[in-house]
């Protein structure tokens, strides 16, 4: 435990009232600086902890939009994530950064290493792969950015090589791709699924190559926490 930056006391200050009572740094992989909060003093509804997420520009495009798909995907979609609580945009000596406040999920990283624990987690993240590809269908590829505060879709960037050079077979419908989903981006609680987190490289591309990513980092390659 360490005591909180000051721009993520003036965040949180600002954005529920409320004093940071302890602060921890995840132990995980992360574009993001993240924090885990524990939190006093704060409004009445004020949770006892959140997670700050400060930055974590998306991969394609360099923008923050996670809190907005993430807030997406709660609001039209059963896929368990993280309630979005506040974001917005706070001045620092490297300039503006954009930044979000999230629901604390309970649970743990799976441990791919013990398969029997590690395969019904593997079949419900193919379930929820699902679930998200048929939640919507594109009719192009591409990324997304942020327009006067909302979502938006542009065409594919110069980085987005699969996405320029798309297949051609009327099977790989575009859909929403969570973009770096993998073991790691889980929470488990009881043996099930119980958070999808990390949204911030979210784009448009082919069905096909998504579950090909998914199934390699699942599967196919160590896992990474």
């Amino acid at each position: 435990m360490k005591q909180a930056p000051a721009t993520v006391s003036r965040i949180v200050e600002r954005a529920l009232g409320a004093t940071v009572a302890q602060c921890v740094t995840p132990q995980t992989v992360a574009v993001a600086e993240t924090y885990l909060l524990h939190l006093r003093d704060g409004r009445r509804d004020c949770p006892a902890k959140v997670v700050c997420k400060i930055g974590g520009g998306n991969i394609w495009t360099g923008e923050v939009i996670e809190p907005e798909v993430t807030c997406y995907i709660g609001q039209h979609t059963s896929l368990p994530v993280p309630a979005v609580i506040a974001s917005g945009s706070v001045q620092t000596i490297r300039g503006p950064r954009r930044w979000g406040l999230y629901e604390y999920c309970e649970g743990s990283v799976p441990d791919g290493f013990e398969l029997r624990s590690y395969e019904p987690v593997v079949s419900q993240a193919g379930q929820l792969l699902g679930q998200l590809h048929d939640a919507w269908c594109f009719d192009s590829l591409g990324e997304f950015t942020r327009e006067a505060g909302e979502l938006t879709t542009q065409p594919p960037g110069l980085k987005n090589l699969v996405a320029r050079h798309p297949s051609r077979s009327n099977a790989w419908q575009p859909v929403l791709a969570h973009g770096d989903y993998h073991p790691g981006n889980l929470l488990t609680e009881s043996g099930s699924v119980s958070a999808v987190l990390d949204w911030g490289n979210a784009h448009v591309t082919d069905a096909g190559y998504s579950l090909a990513r998914a199934e390699a980092r699942f599967i196919d390659l160590p896992p990474v926490r």
